[in-house]
């Protein structure tokens, strides 16, 4: 149990804290299964807006990713690209 931490509630929602949890976003988004347990105090609307919070972040994370590799890959073609031509 971690202090201070409820991991079985909506914590984007009833914390109105949009980044607090960001922090465990990649251990969330490398898990290949997640569950929601559901508990009387979040209504469907709230884990539907969680979730949703949740799955936005994570899928811009990855966005992030994609594009900070293709960027390297390109680099490093255009690099290898130019060696090339200056040796023509």
């Amino acid at each position: 149990m971690t202090v201070g931490l409820a991991d079985h509630w909506c914590p984007y929602i009833q914390s109105g804290d949009d980044r607090a949890f960001d922090v465990f976003l990649e251990v969330i988004d490398a898990v290949p299964l997640k569950v929601y347990e559901l508990r009387a105090p979040n209504t469907g609307e709230q884990i539907e807006a969680s979730y949703q919070i949740m799955a936005r972040k994570m899928e811009q994370r990855r966005f992030v990713r994609i594009c900070k590799r293709i960027g390297s890959s390109l680099r490093e073609l255009t690099s290898r690209m130019k060696r090339r031509l200056s040796c023509s």
